[in-house]
């Protein structure tokens, strides 16, 4: 009769063991890239589509983004969203500030004060500062709330921000992720703007909306 190799108990334990220390090593890994690919996703979905929805906006009623600017009756960007662009992106709720800490919105840490929110039919959410500025929040509710990791700028184009760019022959957008024309836009002062201040959203657009590996902030 044929003898039947089979392992020992140490040796299937053995196994295990090291199975066990590359998934503690990779799976980490692997679910930080794929935590950094769905954000960078969400993030240039949001700007796609809030760039299509001021342009279509535009069309529809006739006037630029600037000469909303400059209508005395938008005082906030809440009313620039109530007149202009409410219909071309799917949204689920507003959100006023009262309600902002029963859906865990922290936004006094980041460069906004958030005069109003709305929360998104996939979930993300968007807080509304002043008169052009947006924060974009990539999981809504979910933490840890903090600019460069879940929370990123985006703003309309202003007049001044349009003379500005027309000044340096530089064709002004719809919707731009920070105001950056002079000789202090080098990927490294970018990069060391993101750590302090508020261009991270400016880097992801430069990298391709990608997280590369220098990128200051933990995502």
């Amino acid at each position: 009769m044929k003898k039947i190799k089979s392992f020992t108990l140490a040796e299937v334990l053995i196994t295990l063991v090291v199975i066990g220390i590359i998934a503690a090593v990779t799976v980490p890994v692997v679910m930080a890239n794929h935590k950094k690919t769905e954000t960078a996703t969400r993030l240039k979905k949001f700007y796609a589509n809030l760039s299509n929805a001021v342009k279509m906006a535009e069309i529809e009623n006739g006037t630029s983004v600037v000469e909303w600017m400059e209508d005395e009756e938008i005082t906030q960007v809440k009313d620039i969203w109530d007149k202009y662009l409410y219909k071309y992106i799917p949204y689920n709720k507003y959100i006023t500030p009262s309600e902002f800490d029963s859906y865990g919105f922290e936004y006094t840490h980041s460069t906004l004060a958030c005069g109003f929110a709305i929360i998104l039919n996939d979930g993300t959410s968007v807080c509304f500062d002043g008169k052009d500025n947006l924060g974009f929040d990539v999981n809504g509710e979910k933490g840890p709330n903090r600019y460069g990791r879940d929370i990123f700028d985006f703003h309309l184009l202003t007049p001044l921000m349009e003379s500005e760019f027309r000044y340096s022959n530089i064709e002004p957008k719809h919707v731009y992720t920070d105001f950056c024309i002079d000789g202090n836009c080098t990927r490294e002062a970018i990069i060391e703007k993101c750590r302090t201040t508020s261009s991270c959203t400016l880097l992801l657009e430069m990298d391709g909306w990608e997280f590369k590996d220098d990128y200051p902030l933990r995502p």
